[in-house]
């Protein structure tokens, strides 16, 4: 599982992974399956599987504004996300806004007083076969820290909002 640190300049996945691993390649459509990706794009988590063959990656990205990164998450369930940050950054310091009426809360706030997302979020490791948890909560999550270009199961509660990562 992982995600682009920066939109590329050609998002043909063609170009990016070579022909032989588009169908290794998969994203997730909230709500409905896994597809294989017609463009890629910073800020998506995407899956690759293909034990036989390594698979590598190589792209030109585009420039990255300062400031923060936004990801949208249009429907309430299961969201594959990825940041676009390319340093870790503290969940603590993520913000989560509804967009429908423009409030913003630290993501603290949004799980626990607003019940808009859950925590932890998820990220699939190689090294364990298995998922490692990220979030705020001390007691539970097994990492504080969005890490640098690994992708995210993440659950919104509800419609429309928009995960704000903080770009260091």
């Amino acid at each position: 599982m992982f995600s682009l640190p920066r939109d590329p300049l050609d998002p043909d996945p063609a170009h990016m992974f070579g022909e032989n691993a588009l169908g290794a390649l998969y994203e997730y459509e909230t709500g409905c399956c896994y597809l294989h990706p017609i463009e890629m794009k910073a800020g998506v988590g995407y899956w690759v599987y293909d034990p036989d063959n390594p698979i590598d990656v190589s792209y030109q990205a585009a420039d990255c504004d300062e400031g923060t990164a936004e990801v949208p998450c249009a429907s309430a369930g299961w969201h594959m996300i990825g940041g676009q940050q390319r340093a870790d950054v503290l969940v603590a310091s993520c913000l989560v806004r509804r967009n429908s009426t423009g409030q913003t809360r630290s993501f603290e706030q949004a799980w626990l007083a607003n019940w808009w997302i859950s925590d932890p979020l998820f990220r699939y490791s190689c090294g364990t076969l298995g998922y490692l948890t990220t979030g705020v909560d001390a007691f539970f999550d097994g990492d504080a820290y969005l890490r640098a270009s690994a992708g995210y199961w993440f659950y919104t509660r509800e419609a429309d909002l928009t995960l704000i990562v903080p770009l260091p």
